[in-house]
């Protein structure tokens, strides 16, 4: 009895599922051009123009005639090695043992794995002169043999005679009827229709049959692992005689696949060379470079001669000369990013494709053979962020494409992690340029000049980071497995903390501040970063799972489950489901670039055009001193004239103050849609400080403090004394730092005030106990106590940064730095005695 196949994943049954829809919504979404790509190990093409291609993976997919659109028709976790065709039935059979078949062009698919002994890889198909089916396995020949009721089948076995074991790897017959089977060792012969099998050439060495094709004038092809490609021509009276074909082009390859089309034409796939052609077997040419294992087929119906390699599929017109081009089978698409009109995606969890011209080409740009690929950010300057899992620790990491000084040239730079960090599933570039990285760890930070990784913020004791987003306004956004985070000062800390429990996918913010959640429990807008998180009203999915939500320029929504694909017109708007095109995907990712929204599925990239395309060009951007004067950015567009908004950290207010401002500008024209952005850094200019009440003064018991005029006049200035903001009470030596305080002026003055005893007249007797020499100092620095109670000394340069340090086990007398590693200028030094008193001292380096 058939046994309906049960499928092993959730993808497969949700990709059998047939939806109708009306016109409109199929021209919603569109199919973008590649990136292409797929693994294939086989391909068919029946006589009525449908294509099967199997992949490495398991999956097994399907074009219906005159369509560009793939389906995933069946899928397990075995290479599909065998795609045959037969009576209007489809076989199907993978490296797992599983041979499955379709009487309705892929709509289903039914087990037929009855007699196949001991699961064994499934090869190849073949029919005797009888129009019977065998099967070339791993554990020998099989014969399709009728069941006891109509309908039914089961295998039988056909041994043959061999010390070398039982591993079919191809089967053909001749127009005369003789079968052939390409073994492990040599190439056996049935003269009877496949019933008895005997060795007929070859087997002396290891060499393999891989592959066995018959011409219409009774030629057999055969080709080999080790020595290319064998020929036994059907009129020289030598059944079992094989000689070499093509050995100066082909001799000693491994021709893994060999097609003969239209009865005289030849394609030979060679492992890591590409696809050879002759229809004279003599002059050959190569038709397609790379490694090929799938063999070509022709399409009659769109007149094609098909190529399947590792990279897809390569089509050519059937006119001489062949000119083949890569098409077909969009890889799976597990994320879309975007940048300066450049979209990028992660596409077969293992490499990033982009794209500059809206997915028309794609280029690689980096794979990870040894792991997947989690996520991928870019900077203006070019630098490139990939997230990477894998290798032999199963490690996660981060790799950056970045300008290396002691190379003087760019090249990929790996960036590790604390052995703590299992996964990183995000990367954010600020707008100020900071490099955040999501771990299961928390927020870490990369140096922008060092490339070197740093925890930032620990997010609760267990909590995943999972997603990170900025506003326009500089608000940082962080999305866990516990709900949403919130940062207002740069990530230092996480203030506000919104929907607990709940698992954040996504977070899509928008320049005036604006944030939508797509997660475990539904979508959720906030108005900014201390509102309350509203849930919205998606008809049949508003508290289910979603994967991803955008906004387009012109305020379209768009949003993801994995089932569906939402629309509204705006936030205020009903949402619709827009399913035209792509019907029974798995949705992934979205991702709005220019005039473009795309969608990422798991066969390929779908995008919709909202709006026609302008390209925006900013004037006024860059790095600045501030002269309080506005700092105005300006915008043309092409086409010409085209009315264009321009905010400044998600404001139209024009920046005057010192600050980075991060500038969007965007088309507002109904009909064109276009972006830019780009930073307005204002820098500070320089002020001066004149400090009062320096000097020395007479113990008071009270306070004593310095004070301060600008130019300009009124800024605001922060003191310390001795590297403490503490106003000096006591009698010592205090060395006073006076820094002004402001967004778009700096200034800094130093001096020394001192503070006697108002009888004796005298400073703190204990800085009397310790010298410092020679002042000022080229070499070393002698720092010596007169009664040798130094348990530490500490060193700090004018801006209160310390340049070096000892700390004394027992007190110590007397200790000399060596002063030549330390940059020149003034130095304060603080000792600490035995008994926790504290002596300060000043010097100075000199050059």
């Amino acid at each position: 009895m058939k046994k309906s196949l049960l499928f092993k994943s959730l993808l497969t049954a949700v990709l059998l599922t047939v939806l109708c829809l009306g016109a409109g919504a199929q021209s919603f979404w569109t199919q973008s051009d590649g990136p292409y790509g797929i693994s294939l190990w086989n391909f068919f093409i029946g006589d009525d123009g449908t294509y099967y291609a199997g992949a490495s993976d398991g999956k097994l997919y399907r074009k219906l005639p005159n369509s560009t659109r793939w389906d995933i028709v069946w899928s397990e976790y075995g290479t599909i090695l065998a795609i045959y065709e037969k009576d209007g039935v489809v076989y199907v059979g993978n490296a797992d043992g599983i041979v499955v078949s379709s009487t309705d062009n892929g709509d289903s698919w039914e087990v037929m794995n009855n007699g196949l002994e001991e699961n064994p890889q499934v090869r190849d198909f073949a029919e005797n002169d009888q129009g019977e089916l065998f099967a070339a396995t791993s554990s020998g020949i099989y014969k399709m043999m009728p069941g006891a009721k109509p309908g039914v089948f089961t295998w039988q076995r056909k041994p043959y005679e061999t010390q070398y074991g039982s591993f079919i790897f191809t089967l053909c017959t001749d127009k005369l009827g003789t079968m052939y089977a390409g073994t492990g060792r040599g190439i056996y012969r049935s003269d009877d229709d496949g019933e008895t099998w005997h060795a007929a050439a070859m087997n002396d060495d290891a060499n393999a049959i891989l592959s066995m094709a018959a011409a219409a004038n009774g030629d057999v092809y055969a080709g080999t692992s080790e020595d290319g490609l064998y020929i036994n021509y059907a009129d020289d009276g030598k059944p079992d005689g094989w000689a070499p074909l093509a050995d100066e082009v082909m001799g000693g390859a491994q021709a893994r696949k060999v097609s003969v089309l239209n009865g005289d034409q030849v394609f030979v796939s060679i492992s890591g060379n590409g696809v050879y052609y002759s229809d004279n077997n003599t002059n050959w040419e190569k038709v397609v470079s790379g490694s090929a294992h799938g063999g070509t087929q022709y399409d009659p119906v769109g007149h094609h001669y098909v190529v399947s390699s590792f990279n897809g599929l390569w089509t050519s017109s059937d006119t001489k000369p062949y000119s083949f081009t890569q098409t077909a089978i969009p890889q799976d698409i597990g994320m879309i990013t975007g940048h300066h009109s450049t979209v990028a995606v992660i596409a077969e969890g293992n490499m990033v494709y982009q794209s500059p011209d809206q997915g028309a080409t794609w280029t690689p740009v980096i794979g990870n053979s040894e792991g997947i690929i989690t996520c991928y950010e870019s900077k203006d300057n070019g630098d490139l962020l990939v997230g990477m899992f894998g290798g032999v620790l199963g490690a996660p990491w981060v790799q950056a494409y970045r300008f290396i000084d002691f190379t003087n040239g760019w090249g990929w730079w790996s960036i590790g992690f604390d052995e703590s960090v299992k996964r990183i599933s995000d990367i954010l570039v600020t707008a100020n340029d900071s490099i955040f990285v999501a771990t299961d760890q928390g927020l870490y930070r990369i140096d922008s000049k060092t490339y070197e990784s740093s925890r930032q913020l620990k997010i609760g004791p267990t909590f995943v980071l999972r997603v990170l987003a900025e506003d326009g306004k500089g608000t940082l956004y962080m999305g866990t497995d516990d709900g949403l985070y919130i940062s207002q000062d740069g990530g230092q800390s996480a203030g506000i903390h919104r929907l607990d429990n709940v698992v954040i996918n996504t977070i899509t913010t928008t320049v005036e501040g604006a944030v939508y959640l797509a997660t475990e429990a539904g979508i959720y807008y906030l108005a900014g970063p201390e509102s309350e998180p509203a849930l919205v009203d998606v008809p049949n999915d508003k508290g289910t799972s979603f994967n991803d939500i955008a906004i387009d320029a012109q305020g379209h929504l768009y949003a993801t489950t994995p089932n569906r694909v939402y629309y509204a017109v705006n936030k205020d708007a009903a949402w619709e489901e827009q399913m035209g095109g792509i019907e029974g995907y798995v949705y992934r990712g979205l991702r709005v670039v220019d005039n473009v929204v795309y969608v990422a599925t798991n066969v390929g990239l779908y995008k919709h055009v909202y709006a026609q395309r302008a390209v925006v060009t900013l004037s006024g951007t860059g790095s600045f001193e501030y002269t309080g004067q506005e700092r105005k950015v300006t915008a043309q567009t092409t086409p010409a004239g085209l009315a264009v908004e321009i905010l400044y950290n998600g404001v139209a207010d024009v920046p005057v103050a010192g600050g980075t401002y991060f500038v969007t500008a965007r088309v507002s024209d109904g009909t064109y849609a276009g972006t830019a952005t780009g930073r307005v850094k204002i820098g500070k200019a320089p002020a001066s400080i004149t400090l009062h009440g320096l000097g020395t003064h007479n113990y008071s018991g009270a306070p004593q403090p310095v004070t301060a005029t600008t130019e300009p006049a009124g800024l605001p200035v922060v003191f310390t004394y001795n590297n403490t903001t503490d106003v000096p009470v006591e009698i010592g030596e205090y060395y006073v730092t006076a820094t002004i305080d402001h967004p778009s002026y700096q200034g800094q003055a130093a001096g020394d005030m001192i503070i006697r005893d108002a009888v004796l007249g005298v400073e703190d007797p204990h800085n009397k106990l310790v010298a410092v020499y020679p002042v000022p100092a080229r070499n070393t620095l002698t720092v010596e106590s007169r009664q040798g109670r130094m348990r530490s000394i500490v060193l700090l340069d004018a801006q209160g940064r310390v340049v070096d340090q000892r700390a004394f086990s027992k007190p110590a007398g007397k200790h000399v730095f060596d002063v030549t590693r330390y940059a020149p200028g003034m130095l304060l030094i603080q000792i600490t005695t035995d008994t926790a008193e504290r002596i300060v001292k000043r010097a100075q380096v000199v050059r």
